[in-house]
């Protein structure tokens, strides 16, 4: 079980198991905070093109700060390289699809 930081904000935050099913859960929550390079275990998106891989596991292969296909204005800063297990599939994702959300702030 991943333990989040204990007080964020003055609010309390429980430990949250990082399963696949918490994965599918994390889809639907509402935030963009997340801590920059503490890693889940298993991917999560809101994104409909990448629903089928969400719960799989993977492994952050690179920051990916010059990633493709931005649109204008929009900084990659956050964004990695990662590899799912299985079929070596490696993809471009965005931080809260692959870093610990803080959820003290997830609505």
């Amino acid at each position: 079980m991943v333990k989040n930081r204990k007080q964020i904000e003055g609010r309390v935050s429980r430990p949250v198991a990082d399963t696949p099913e918490q994965a599918r859960i994390d889809c639907r929550l509402q935030s963009n905070d997340y801590t920059p390079g503490v890693f889940r275990k298993y991917f999560t998106s809101p994104y409909q093109q990448y629903a089928q891989h969400v719960g799989r596991p993977f492994t952050v292969v690179k920051r990916q700060p010059d990633a493709e296909g931005l649109d204008e204005g929009t900084t990659a800063d956050d964004m990695y390289l990662i590899r799912f297990e299985g079929d070596a599939l490696e993809i471009t994702a965005w931080g809260h699809e692959v870093c610990q959300l803080i959820r003290a702030n997830c609505s």
